[in-house]
């Protein structure tokens, strides 16, 4: 694309843009955090952190995950602008700095329910980038004018104003706090106004485009008369530089050559007198494979067969264009002196070059993984020699005509070329089976055996050393780049791009896969397993469901084939997938994540393999209470039924389901169970036996909670010498069990005393504490928490308490728990003047608490606090929030029954806290 616009009156054009970007925010900061995301990669980026450390992180990855097109295709219009309408990187910014800030307004401000609004953004920015004109910068016949760049202008600005409007939209209802729900329809008609004028533009933009085109393509054809004057029939070219060897990397002395492999290449590729078609080529497979080393040692090896070697990266339209320049002046197409931006007309002038010329030659595109890039850059009607590089199998079928899969090593070849990369020093006999067993756990793959081997060679170590060393640490010696590594990834980078991209049914299957052996996984027994699982009435992950429908199967296949994630023995009928990849699968997935899809892979393997594997669930544990009711109950009646009620079954049965009644409230009954299991434990058991311990502790705890404190310490304090005695490793449970009921005497530093007792406590930091994954150190630190709060010391208990909200977010997910420290940390935040955090906590409890059987008391004390905190500000709508905290209340008031106290008024917090646990632990 041509420019005949003035070079001042551009950026005037552009710096209107600005102007009226700031214009249209509600706060003027706001215009510098979006300077700070000035790319597609940038937004992607940050969105992506945002998301991970939100609650709803698999619902915001997944919902960000189906934006993706439509900003890839936003991109590829911005390329247009940066290339064709010398768009800066500053007015750039607006439209992806103001999308960034808008999404993250979203997910971390909004009072409204998130899905709800997200989802809505998302179609509103997907209806926007749909409208767009389909102008490529590729179209070298069109002449940029004044009239055209006017155009284009007003179409950005209109794009960029969008998303100044929304975030001001946000950010004055949440400065008065006002609900986003209910002015919602108000923005939609706004930004229905706004689609239209942007259609309107984009109609614009079209005309003008195909005025330009028409009124240039006289100019065209005749540089393209004069160009094709100017080339003669062989090999004395006008201005030409031939030969041309245009590869800009050169060969790496440690790549493992590939004999058999080149000489492939060679007998499709190599020039043959008489044929006069295309010759193309596709080198398909894993990353790090070794492909690229491959190409480029063929096409070293070729240099003198061919008048033209041309090498050109295929990451993206825009690098290919910008090596595609590099070749244009390299080959003398276009003046190796002229400045100009116009890449993509660079590329078309070889383009036809390569379609005219009798010069023998070789293009070797390289990481080609997405083929629709080479859509923009493959020539038409050539005679040449065409070599790709990609992950996508698809290429030997299209755009190539052959394709040939590059492997790893097997054990053989990859124990030789380990052995020569680690050199002669490492020569010894007695290294011999140590290098076959690192070669076998790197998989053979050619960048991991030489990235390790560098680390090996350049620190001096031992093979058997570092093979200890590596077993213990491989993620973080895949990540490491050794000093010196001219290779563009490690093997903890090369498939994050590709793992990145998968979203739904590819993305499950891509992790179930990480947790099965990597060879030969059997496609029947997987779908069979599904069926079988989907057939039974107990709850399983709805997300394996596509593996009971053969098409969405396939589908969920095709994403994973095309990035070589997974391989396919047709005849088999069985998936394979490379170790590495399932290290660095699993590698990118969070703790909460990884045993998710544990689980559904292990009620998989149950259903495939029953007589060999059973599955022992927590369901106490995992809060499941109602699941965990049902089965107890069950247990309880057919102990009953056999006469076996003094038996330590029975005992276990009627603890545990003490337990659950405790964390529901139902303490009347809880004491009962616990009473009758340390009865039938001190009958059976020997005196000194640790099962005593815990009964008597359990029963104390309940007292607690029933707030008769005196019987509580009883029994507390008795537990505690019981445990002494018997010299049990529990004593930190009678410590922290003895500390809550100090607490809820009113003796908050007795209370701190007697926690601090505990050896674990005493002796770790709060973040070691946390990260030993054991939710009963997280609610010592929930004590602590409260503890501070009665001495007065609210910013340390408000520091307490948000550490255990973000512990129990992750452990949990939405269960009692999270709905516990969401309301706990609110009331801090009420406490300390933070009213906005604090409603927003209320508002996710809420949604929680509404998604739990017998969370009624969470949901009650939420709507109970949020209306405190309107009516501390004079909103309407406290009433509101009042009328459905009663609601709740009466629900849970009805299931508590004796353990409700109705005297309390509607508006006193006891009424609401007496709902919900003391302290769950």
């Amino acid at each position: 694309m041509r420019t005949t616009a003035t070079p001042d009156s551009r950026p005037q054009l552009w710096n209107l843009v600005g102007q009226r970007f700031k214009e249209n925010l509600h706060d003027a900061n706001d215009l510098e955090l979006c300077m700070e995301t000035f790319s597609h990669d940038i937004l992607l980026s940050q969105l992506r952190s945002v998301a991970k450390a939100h609650r709803n992180e698999n619902f915001l990855l997944t919902s960000l995950s189906r934006i993706r097109p439509s900003l890839a295709y936003l991109n590829d219009f911005m390329t247009v602008l940066v290339l064709s309408f010398a768009l800066d990187v500053k007015t750039g910014a607006l439209l992806w700095g103001g999308m960034c800030l808008l999404l993250s307004e979203i997910i971390l401000q909004l009072l409204a329910p998130l899905e709800e609004i997200f989802s809505e953004v998302q179609n509103m920015l997907e209806e926007l980038i749909a409208t767009l004109p389909g102008i490529h910068p590729f179209e070298d016949n069109i002449t940029l004018d004044e009239r055209l760049e006017t155009a284009m202008v007003d179409l950005y600005t209109e794009l960029a104003l969008f998303c100044a409007r929304a975030i001001s939209f946000i950010r004055v209802r949440r400065q008065h706090l006002l609900p986003i729900r209910q002015s919602w329809p108000q923005f939609s008609r706004e930004f229905q106004q706004g689609l239209k004028r942007v259609q309107m533009l984009s109609q614009q933009v079209e005309r003008e485009t195909q005025r330009a085109a028409t009124t240039a393509v006289l100019k065209w054809n005749n540089e393209m008369i004069t160009l094709f004057q100017s080339l003669n029939t062989g090999h004395n070219h006008n201005g030409l530089v031939i030969p041309c060897f245009h590869v800009p990397s050169t060969l790496n002395d440690r790549f493992y050559i590939r004999e058999e492999l080149l000489g492939q290449i060679a007998d499709i590729l190599s020039p043959k007198a008489g044929h006069s078609g295309p010759r193309t080529l596709a080198l398909y497979g894993i990353g790090g494979a070794g492909k690229t080393q491959v190409a480029l040692q063929y096409a070293y090896r070729s240099r003198d067969q061919f008048d033209a070697v041309l090498w050109v990266s295929a990451d993206s339209t825009v690098k290919m264009a910008q090596d595609y320049m590099a070749v244009a002046r390299h080959l003398g197409v276009i003046p190796a002196m002229q400045e100009t931006q116009d890449a993509f007309g660079a590329m078309g002038k070889v383009k036809s070059w390569l379609a005219d010329t009798t010069c023998s030659w070789l293009l070797i595109f390289d990481n080609a993984d997405n083929l629709e890039v080479l859509d923009y850059g493959w020539p038409s009607g050539v005679a040449g020699s065409i070599l790709i590089t990609t992950r996508d199998s698809n290429a030997s079928l299209h755009p190539a005509s052959q394709g040939l899969q590059v492997d790893v090593f097997n054990t053989t070849v990859g124990t030789q070329a380990l052995a020569r990369l680690l050199g002669p020093g490492y020569g010894k006999p007695d290294n011999e089976p140590l290098i076959e067993k690192l070669n076998n756990l790197l998989g053979g793959l050619p960048l991991a055996l030489n990235q390790i081997s560098s680390y090996i060679r350049q620190q001096k170590l031992g093979l058997k050393d570092f093979l200890v060393l590596y077993r213990k640490n491989q993620e973080r010696f895949h990540k490491r780049r050794p000093a010196a590594f001219d290779y563009q990834h490690t093997i903890g980078t090369v498939w994050e791009l590709a793992l990145g991209k998968l979203t739904g049914d590819a993305a499950v299957l891509q992790r179930l896969i990480a947790f099965l052996d990597p060879e030969a996984i059997d496609e029947t027994t997987l779908c069979n397993a599904a069926s079988s699982l989907a057939d039974h009435t107990s709850p399983y992950d709805l997300n394996i469901r596509f593996l009971t429908d053969p098409i969405d199967f396939e589908d969920a296949k095709i994403d994973l084939l095309r990035a070589a994630l997974i391989d396919r023995d047709p005849h088999a009928n069985s998936l394979s997938t490379h170790r590495l990849v399932q290290q660095a699968t699993l590698s990118g997935l969070s703790l909460a994540d990884r045993a998710r899809y544990f689980d559904m892979c292990s009620q998989l393997l149950c259903q495939a393999f029953p007589s060999s594997w059973t599955d022992q669930g927590y369901l106490y544990e995992a809060e499941y209470y109602v699941e965990s009711q049902g089965l107890l109950e069950v247990c309880l009646q057919a102990l009953e039924r056999n006469g076996d009620t003094k038996s330590m079954n029975y005992a276990q049965a009627l603890n545990v389901m003490g337990l659950v009644q405790v964390d529901l409230r139902e303490n009347s009954k809880a004491l009962v169970n616990l009473q009758k299991a340390l009865e039938i434990r001190e009958a059976i058991l020997p005196p000194t036996d640790w099962g005593i311990g815990v009964s008597i502790s359990n029963v104390g705890f309940a007292y607690t909670e029933l707030g008769d404190l005196i019987q509580a310490m009883r029994y507390l304090q008795r537990s505690l010498d019981f445990r002494k005695a018997i010299n049990c490793r529990m004593l930190d449970n009678s410590y922290a069990n003895i500390a809550s009921c100090l607490l809820r005497m009113g003796r908050p530093d007795e209370a701190e005393a007697m926690y601090t007792a505990v050896p674990a406590v005493r002796e770790l930091t709060d973040e070691q504490l946390l990260r030993e994954n054991l939710p009963r150190y997280a609610s010592g630190m929930q004590l602590l928490s409260m503890v501070r709060q009665a001495q007065g010391r609210l910013g340390e208990a408000l520091d307490f308490a948000s550490k255990v909200l973000q512990f129990r977010r992750q452990k949990f997910g939405s269960r009692f728990k999270t709905c516990d420290s969401l309301c706990h940390v609110a009331r801090l935040m009420m406490l300390t003047g933070k009213s906005m955090p604090a409603l927003q906590l209320l508002d996710e409890c809420i949604a929680v608490a509404s998604s739990l059987p017998k969370a009624e008391g969470y949901l009650a004390l939420a709507y109970y606090r949020k209306f405190k905190i309107y009516r501390g500000e004079g909103h309407t709508y406290a009433a509101d929030c009042l009328k459905d905290a009663v609601r709740a209340k009466q629900i849970a008031a009805a299931r508590l029954g004796g353990d409700y106290d109705p005297t309390l008024a509607d508006d006193d917090e006891g009424a609401y806290t007496q709902l919900v646990a003391w302290l769950l632990w």
